[in-house]
């Protein structure tokens, strides 16, 4: 809800600013044509709905603005935060002369000024205002393009058009200075003329005592509270620091793979997991700021689990998005009351993408999977005699052939680790499904290694053979890597096994081996293959499987049933 007020406050607030905008960039023009568009841009925020949706817009925006710093639990934040919340007390500062010069002066004394008189009063009569204004100008116009960019970081339309939307943002700034640059110019030509003056500053200065004493009183009184009010932020904040300091704590392991960083931290319970990671220095991603927002901060909770609070409805909501596992929480959020251990599951830079829902297997998960490895035979002796390029071509046509094949039978491409392919079946579906899309995956492998052998006849001395493993089981599946050579990969016994398989196939000049435990799930009648009990290195249990000299022969899978 508070989240919701301050972002449509902003919002209005922003509004009101374009228009100002607009027509400061009109001033290219003429003067008049300022004065006319002005009916449009600011004379609707001078009716009375206008005055009290602007009114409250801010106050609202204020208020929840300040009560967010108070209540942070440190002051430490992402860089980007740190320059939204300085040009935001900036603001108060800079145009609190400029508000009561114009705003309030046509509330109490009814003048509404045109933008003859305000820009004398500008470039002529104070010049040093007109330097602050424009000042004012761009910390204000930066401020909200922050806001904005910080509400919309997380949405995909957003990160597809940023540079058409940059390109807006630097260009409404400029036309705006340019309008009032031109407008000085033209300002100080019309005050040479004969009586111009004169006739602009006639209804208003009878009032002028009482208009200087209120603009300078009015400013005073602004910039006096908003000093105030960062003064005791900052005390307030150093007062709790010094409090807390003497609370006990607890500990907090954080790694994070992205970047390699391990370290052990003290923790306090009034602090989110977040506000202890940044208070130790260390780069966490957060989008949204740590607003609950999006998801990019969230962790893996490997200890303690079952000690921590469960998700409030914030919380909820965002980890029901992204179909998080119950291990996954966002480091915002939780204010851990034991020691815990937790991995983080993005880099400090993510992006809007990653903001997004993301699969369950993503935080690391274990699951019942098929285990595909696939490798060239004779390979080596093969390159030995090609130059590097022809061999990069071979293998590259070999991969292609390979991959296209487990990827149309729904299986998951995990790596090429040299001249060989490890692939995952299973992950979004079950054993059995996982299974059957193994197997048609081998039978295309090995279609297509034939087509291959074909298109390449002219140029191989022999075909090219393959030797296939499947294996099933449990294995543990998800996100793993260091910086940017992370990807969706298995782990586990069962990966050892499908690789000592693919090893054995050669021994048995057969194209695959598969274990008994796949072959009961994929559907297929494998029983007029040779079923043997084999022991692998590593293994103390002999494993049985059924040795295929092709996978062309195995035959095709009965119909279901209608």
């Amino acid at each position: 809800m508070i989240g919701t007020l301050r972002l449509t406050s902003g919002l209005i607030l922003f509004l009101f600013v374009s228009g100002h905008f607009i027509n400061h960039a009109v001033g290219i023009t003429t003067i008049e044509a300022m004065n006319a568009v002005s009916a449009f841009t600011i004379t609707p925020w001078r009716t009375l709905p206008g005055t009290i949706l602007l009114s409250a817009a801010l106050v609202t925006h204020g208020t929840l603005a300040v009560w967010s710093v108070i209540r942070r639990r440190t002051l430490r934040t992402s860089l980007k935060d740190w320059i939204q919340l300085t040009l935001g007390f900036l603001i108060p500062l800079l145009i609190a002369s400029h508000v009561f010069a114009t705003r309030v002066t046509y509330e109490v004394y009814g003048y509404s000024e045109r933008y003859s008189y305000e820009l004398w009063s500008l470039w002529v009569a104070s010049p040093q205002k007109a330097i602050t204004l424009c000042v004012a100008l761009l910390v204000v116009w930066t401020h909200g393009c922050i806001g904005w960019h910080n509400w919309l970081s997380t949405k995909s339309w957003y990160l597809r058009n940023r540079n058409p939307a940059l390109f807006i943002a630097i260009l409404v700034p400029a036309l705006a200075l340019a309008g009032l640059i031109s407008g000085r110019y033209r300002i100080i030509e019309q005050v040479q003329e004969p009586g111009w003056l004169d006739a602009v500053l006639a209804p208003i200065r009878p009032h002028f005592p009482g208009m200087a004493q209120m603009v300078f009183g009015g400013e005073f009184r602004v910039r006096l509270v908003t000093v105030a009010i960062i003064v005791t932020i900052i005390l307030y904040h150093l007062i709790r620091w010094v409090l807390n300091a003497q609370k006990a704590k607890t500990r907090l392991h954080y790694r994070n793979p992205q970047t390699g960083l391990s370290a052990d931290l003290n923790m306090r319970p009034d602090m989110s997991l977040l506000d202890t990671i940044r208070s130790a220095g260390i780069a966490h991603a957060s989008v949204c700021g740590g607003r609950g927002r999006c998801s990019t901060c969230r962790v893996r909770i490997d200890h303690s689990l079952t000690d921590m609070p469960p998700p409030d409805a914030t919380e909820q909501k965002v980890l029901e998005r992204i179909s998080a596992p119950p291990n996954v929480r966002l480091a915002c959020q939780l204010f851990p009351p034991s020691p815990l251990s937790v991995t983080a599951l993005l880099g400090p830079n993510p992006s809007a993408k990653d903001a997004g829902p993301q699969p369950r297997h993503h935080a690391g998960m274990e699951q019942d999977l098929v285990i595909l490895f696939a490798d060239l035979r004779g390979f080596t002796k093969l390159s030995e005699s090609r130059l590097p390029y022809d061999v990069a071509y071979l293998l590259n046509r070999y991969f292609a052939a390979m991959g296209t094949a487990i990827e149309a039978s729904g299986g998951h491409l995990d790596k090429f680790i040299g001249d060989g392919v490890m692939a995952l079946f299973g992950i979004d579906g079950n054993i059995e499904s996982a299974s059957r899309q193994a197997i048609a995956a081998t039978m295309r492998m090995a279609r297509n290694l034939d087509k291959l052998n074909e298109d390449l006849a002219t140029e191989m001395n022999a075909p090219l053979k393959i030797g296939i493993g499947l294996h099933s089981g449990l294995s543990i599946v998800g996100n793993m890597g260091f910086r940017n050579a992370t990807s969706i990969t298995a782990i586990g016994d069962v990966v050892n096994t499908a690789s000592r398989l693919e090893s054995l196939s050669k021994d048995h000049d057969a194209q695959l081996i598969i274990s008994e435990r796949t072959a009961r799930y994929c559907g297929h009648d494998l029983s007029g293959f040779p079923l043997q009990s084999v022991t692998l290195r590593g293994r103390q249990d002999a494993l049985e499987v059924r040795v295929i000299g092709s996978a062309l022969k195995i035959p095709p899978a009965p119909e279901p049933d209608k």
